[in-house]
């Protein structure tokens, strides 16, 4: 996304796609 977002949601879905591989 190019809007910045939370941190707290950021990390989430950083999470979440990287749990996906």
């Amino acid at each position: 996304l190019v809007v910045n977002i939370d941190n707290g949601f950021g990390a989430g879905f950083a999470a979440s796609l990287i749990n996906r591989l």
